[in-house]
């Protein structure tokens, strides 16, 4: 089940949307670095402490909150359909 929102917000406090910072695109703490990037460096294999290495000014924090939030985008929801329809 699904957090509250407020429950959400709080977990993921270093997602920002800025419409001035790429486009609008979830960021970590404003910077110029998307949850969609650091998503992608982990599905290819590179730990939390690769992508900081690599990128300096991440934190492991800011790792797992990425992945958090995109799992929280990605939730399956199931949506019965009545009998009859």
């Amino acid at each position: 089940m699904l957090a509250s929102h407020w429950t959400i917000k709080k977990m993921l406090d270093r997602i920002t949307h800025d419409p001035n910072v790429l486009a609008g695109r979830a960021t970590l703490r404003g910077l110029r670095i998307s949850v969609a990037h650091v998503v992608n460096l982990v599905a290819n294999g590179m730990t939390p402490a690769q992508i900081v290495a690599e990128h300096p000014d991440l934190e492991e924090e800011d790792v797992r909150q990425a992945l958090a939030y995109a799992a929280v985008i990605a939730e399956d929801q199931v949506h019965p359909i009545p009998a009859g329809k």
